[in-house]
């Protein structure tokens, strides 16, 4: 008997597991404690934190509260197994020791909340203790186009007299995650873990045209908007605005 009770026990909390509900979509920090210092709201703290899930990889744009001026991001991939949340860093603006590393967190998520426990180690930030409640970004309307909802890796790029090709510098990674309302991105070299820039804010996308208000950015003023001329392909899309900029993105995982 005791024996059917402890299996019956074991498979309930596997189920009980697979039945967790997961973070997916945009979140903003509303309060969080960061070491050994009492937890605080972001408000209080002088930083506005986003974190976005989708698809298996997160990011994490900060700004000051304000000026929305750029303080930094983080970001990677992230799997919730067993009850835990696990996210591993492909790049984070703070310290580049942490890069590739691995964390595993306790949460909960339960409908427009999402909150997650526990400690990362790196060598400027050791044995951190990280505790932040988050609530889900409102839209001030229906999303038009959901076609550039997902994660994208820059295929090549020019930015007036700059270029970027990946098949040439293939250590040079950026990512950018639409997750309405929140877009953010990325960019890094994964070989010594630097961090190059990034940036995020508001968009909206009506099948052409994705209005881009940027929250922060390492390159533009916080409050920039963009119109960018989309045209859509198989597993990737193109984007141009401002006449001498030019992106290919490529979905991730295509």
């Amino acid at each position: 008997m005791k024996s059917f009770l402890a299996f019956f026990i074991s498979i309930f909390s596997l189920a009980a597991f697979a039945q967790k509900p997961v973070p997916v979509g945009a979140y903003r920090v509303l309060s969080g404690q960061y070491g050994s210092e009492p937890a605080q709201t972001v408000e209080d703290n002088d930083k506005r934190i986003f974190k976005i899930f989708k698809d298996g990889y997160w990011i994490a744009p900060w700004s000051m509260v304000k000026d929305s001026a750029f303080y930094g991001v983080g970001g990677g991939t992230y799997t919730c197994k067993d009850g835990k949340y696990v996210e591993t860093l492909s790049f984070y603006s703070w310290d580049s020791t942490a890069v590739g590393q691995t964390y595993t967190f306790d949460y909960s998520a339960e409908g427009k909340f999402y909150h997650q426990w526990g400690k990362i180690n790196s060598d400027k930030y050791p044995d951190l203790w990280i505790d932040e409640m988050m609530q889900q970004v409102e839209a001030a309307e229906p999303l038009k186009n959901k076609d550039l909802e997902g994660v994208w890796m820059l295929e090549n790029a020019r930015w007036g007299d700059q270029k970027y090709d990946r098949k040439a510098t293939p250590d040079e990674v950026a990512i950018k995650i639409y997750a309405y309302p929140m877009v953010a991105y990325g960019f890094w070299n994964k070989k010594t873990g630097s961090f190059r820039g990034g940036g995020g804010g508001r968009y909206q996308f009506d099948g052409k045209t994705s209005t881009e208000q940027l929250e922060l950015s390492v390159w533009e003023k916080p409050g920039t908007v963009h119109q960018i001329a989309i045209s859509l392909g198989d597993g990737t899309y193109s984007q141009n605005w401002g006449g001498t900029n030019h992106e290919v993105w490529r979905k991730a995982g295509k």
